[in-house]
């Protein structure tokens, strides 16, 4: 595969995992940018050696932004975990997903749709950065994720980049910049509308000896407990709320949670929250990465938001 009809070549790159339609032809997309547009060119191919470009994109959008990364794959619709036919079939009904990594913002995207690998069409069911409808596959440090098919546990599962925030030279001193995310395993919500992920249980494998706190109170106004025993970088706990029916109520013109996040901080006082833990924080708290949670009230349901202030 080589850009061809004045792609420029180095915004030409990152092709997906293949696969294979019901015709037997292969078929792999490609992130772009062409003409100002982003997109993922379809490629295909008989023997997997020899690739022509489709004449139409499996999709493409008119924001300034280059896809890299792209990813697509199939997600089984109520609940089931489906399997890796990138096609429909009688026992598993499916949507899929293409998820295209943003380049300059740094941000993993994905929609939901239908393929038809007889048309090679895409049919999405809201487009990248319609109003109210940005699904970011994460909201932290992440990006230029990849999924693959795990097929004797019938999984999806995801790893992505974590990228970090310190400067080049810092990052030059140290001689090493980011590293890998936990592996995560993506299914489709029950509602259709957006994914759900969880780390793989194989990561709890990892942990060594548990550290209990018993009757240990955090009270309000911004105390810290340190948890001696543990180190942050694998640190895991559980919270227990008392009075959960005081949590404030969720007003309806919140839909963006990065942005909530950002107004309502990890030093921002509500009436349910923030609790968590400060991971990778110094002696002096002066850096420190805040892990944190709080809770609204939404009708007769309670809504947790989860934000990382990396802003220290």
């Amino acid at each position: 595969m080589t850009p061809v009809n004045g792609i420029d070549p180095t915004l030409f790159r990152d092709p997906t995992t293949a696969w294979r339609g019901p015709d037997g032809i292969w078929q792999v997309i490609v992130g772009a940018k062409i003409d100002g547009n982003g997109l993922a060119i379809l490629y295909k191919s008989r023997d997997f050696v020899n690739w022509t470009r489709s004449e139409t994109p499996l999709h493409s959008s008119k924001k300034d932004i280059m896809w890299e990364c792209p990813d697509f794959f199939p997600v089984g619709i109520n609940g089931s975990d489906g399997d890796n036919s990138y096609w429909v079939q009688d026992q598993y009904e499916k949507k899929h997903v293409l998820k295209v990594s943003m380049f300059r913002i740094s941000r993993d995207y994905y929609i939901l749709g239908k393929y038809s690998p007889e048309t090679e069409k895409f049919e999405v069911e809201t487009d990248f950065f319609e109003e109210g409808s940005d699904l970011r596959l994460d909201y932290g440090k992440f990006y230029a994720s990849k999924s693959f098919y795990d097929a004797e546990k019938r999984r999806r599962v995801v790893w992505g980049w974590v990228n970090e925030s310190d400067s080049d030279s810092d990052a030059e001193r140290k001689g090493w910049s980011g590293l890998q995310s936990f592996p995560r395993s993506v299914v489709l919500s029950k509602s259709g509308k957006q994914l759900v992920q969880w780390p793989i249980k194989e990561i709890e494998k990892l942990r060594s000896e548990k550290v209990n706190l018993q009757n240990k109170e955090l009270n309000g106004g911004g105390s810290v407990l340190e948890i001696s025993g543990v180190t942050a970088s694998r640190g895991c706990g559980s919270f227990i709320v008392p009075e959960i029916e005081e949590a404030e109520s969720l007003d309806p013109s919140w839909v963006d949670p990065q942005l909530l996040c950002d107004k309502k901080s990890a030093i921002v006082r509500g009436r349910v929250g923030p609790f968590g833990l400060l991971v990778l924080a110094s002696d002096d708290l002066t850096e420190q990465t805040a892990i944190f949670f709080r809770i609204f009230k939404r009708n007769e349901n309670y809504v947790v938001l989860m934000c990382s202030d990396q802003s220290r």
